[in-house]
């Protein structure tokens, strides 16, 4: 990513913006043009108010000085006058329709590509960056990027077309006065390149002040519910007025820095101004140069001055712009896993034999949490996997699913190193019933389908009943086309629980993992999940995490892990007889409920 102290290397991150343009090139060509009408409609005024001095109102040797010929001029110049304004009101009409679309179709495509690459980067990713920071540069970067394509970007040419002419056009009225009246420009461009480099560095903080501001903002109302539970509304109140502050301060020392930029070429150009009257007017009264074109020179250089000054607004834009587009492709230069990888194996997974074979894995590599980890499981067996807290059970399911890779060592479906296979095939047959599922706002009907979209509403019905789900589900008063709100916030955990049991039978997974799916459940709903469970295991491979090990007494075999490696292996009934690691963890959860008794 860029360092953003440069301003050279601002140019580079500009043109990359510029080719999301590229598609457009009719619409391109249309702005072009209007722009040439503009710029060419703005450097006639000047020349046609030289002829309404020299020739109407202070008339000169050589010209008609008869009342009834002047005011024969004077209507036609007036008449040029009204016409080029409205030749330049039709231009600027069309030139701001084209850049408006323009300036919201690369900034939503921009999004979508921005949105689509988010969706494709590994856990990985995420877990090293605040979903709210994330949320920040789709929406707070992006909404910068397009005030920057709409107004900054394509009045450039604009602006960079009507100096060049005002400039010609003035160099052969007076090159001398011309002349003298540019020597500030180059100190003003010095200033613009030395607060050019301050507001880089200012914008790159302001951005990065904003994107803990909404990092922290998406947290605090994400668990509302444990602030209120926790008394700590305060807490948090004084959390968020910090990081306000904070992006206020940045707000105000970015300001300030580009009025000082604003006001000190609202100097150089009253310079200007004054050294024009002083030398045009000198020429003047030597009779070397005519009051009509010291009067245009006037005018031309209030023009020049004009899109000088946007060219102060312009580094702004240009800098809030390049800070955002840092940050965005950031994450698209940032690797995708690895989809529709051409040199993957495709995989029918019907169901296959899963092995870990020695499988070391830290998401630090410093720390690993499995060591040396081999495992074997059958098709179609239902294994539980047991351990204490942090012993690494959910990671075993996060490298099953290709969430992460195993730092060594391999994990083989039916023989092949699941890093060869296709990653589209691994997940389509996993399906996956987590402690807490995520369900998506719409309906039950839609949530239940998510895996499969297409899917009728028979087979989402069948689901249901296979899940236990059908009964509480047809008792609501949408039944299937209930509302269930943000994260399914109008369901009970149970109720969550087995629509995610449901989702997965439509599914039609060929490897179950059940992830802790009845730790936060009362005795009945956890009866009917289960039945839904094993409705569902059935002719499939699952794995089951469990909190309570009681409810691992019809799995085929247990796996229990410690501190990184399987520590043993069995029936429930043969670990139990073992009289180790297992018995002792059962011992240890029942030992509390003795206690209490």
């Amino acid at each position: 990513m860029s360092d953003g102290t440069s301003p050279v290397r601002r140019w580079p991150t500009v043109r990359r913006l510029a080719r999301f343009l590229a598609p457009y090139k009719g619409r391109l060509l249309l702005q072009v043009s209007a722009s040439l009408a503009i710029s060419g409609a703005a450097l006639l005024p000047p020349i046609v108010t030289r002829a309404l001095v020299d020739r109407v109102l202070a008339p000169t040797g050589g010209v008609p000085t008869d009342p009834g010929s002047r005011l024969r001029l004077l209507g036609l110049l007036v008449l040029a006058l009204l016409g080029i304004r409205v030749v330049s009101w039709g231009a600027e009409a069309v030139h701001g329709w084209v850049v408006a679309w323009l300036g919201a179709r690369v900034t939503a495509d921009l999004r979508s590509r921005l949105y689509g690459h988010l969706e494709l980067l590994s856990l990985g990713f995420y877990d090293r960056r605040d979903v709210g920071a994330l949320t920040s540069r789709i929406t707070n970067d992006a909404s910068t990027l397009q005030d920057f394509l709409i107004r900054g970007l394509p009045y450039l040419l604009v602006n960079g077309l009507t100096m060049i002419g005002i400039l010609a056009v003035m160099l052969s009225m007076s090159w001398q006065v011309t002349l003298a009246i540019l020597v500030p420009g180059p100190l003003l461009w010095v200033w613009a390149v030395v607060f050019w480099r301050r507001l880089n560095a200012l914008f790159h903080r302001w951005a990065r002040a904003n994107a803990r501001f909404s990092a922290q903002l998406n947290e605090s109302l994400s668990g509302i519910r444990d602030v209120k539970a926790f008394g700590q509304e305060e807490r948090e109140i004084a959390r968020f007025e910090a990081l306000n502050a904070d992006v206020f301060h940045r707000t105000v020392d970015t300001a300030r820095t580009r009025v000082a930029l604003l006001a000190v070429m609202g100097i150089v150009s009253g310079v200007g101004v004054s050294l024009l009257w002083l030398l045009g007017g000198g020429r003047v009264l030597d009779q070397r140069l005519t009051l009509g074109t010291l009067v245009a020179l006037y005018n031309y250089l209030l023009l020049f001055n004009s899109p000088l000054q946007w060219l102060g607004q312009f580094s702004d834009w240009m800098t809030r712009a390049c800070t955002g587009a840092d940050r965005i492709f950031e994450v698209l230069e940032t690797e995708p896993e690895a989809y529709a990888d051409p040199a993957a194996v495709p995989t029918t997974w019907t169901p296959g034999r899963i092995d870990f074979r020695r499988v070391t894995f830290g998401y630090d590599k410093a720390r690993p949490v499995l060591r040396d980890l081999s495992f074997s499981v059958r098709p179609g067996e239902m294994v539980g996997i047991v351990g204490r807290s942090g012993v690494g059970k959910t990671t075993i399911v996060n490298l099953l699913c290709r969430f992460y890779h195993a730092d060594t060592g391999r994990i083989e479906i039916d023989g092949v190193d699941i890093r060869r296979l296709r990653l589209e095939d691994v997940r389509s047959h996993i399906g996956i019933v987590p402690q807490d599922p995520i369900l998506f706002s719409g309906t039950i009907a839609e949530n239940i389908s998510y895996g499969r979209p297409v899917a009728d509403l028979a087979a989402i019905v069948e689901a249901a009943r296979a899940a236990n789900a059908h009964r509480f589900i047809v008792a609501k008063p949408d039944g299937y086309d209930m509302q269930i709100g943000e994260r399914g916030k109008y369901l009970s955990v149970g109720e969550r629980q087995r629509i995610a049991i449901a989702r997965a039978v439509l599914r039609g997974a060929r490897l179950l993992i059940l992830d802790e799916a009845t730790s936060s459940v009362d005795a009945l709903s956890e009866a009917a999940i289960h039945q839904g469970i094993h409705r569902l295991a059935h002719g499939c491979t699952s794995l089951v995490i469990a909190h309570r090990l009681s409810t691992l007494t019809a799995v085929d075999r247990l796996i229990v892990v410690d501190h990184g490696r399987v520590r043993e292996s069995g029936t429930y009934e043969e670990l139990m007889a073992r009289g180790g690691a297992f018995r002792e963890l059962v011992r240890l959860q029942d030992e509390p409920l003795d206690e209490a008794v």
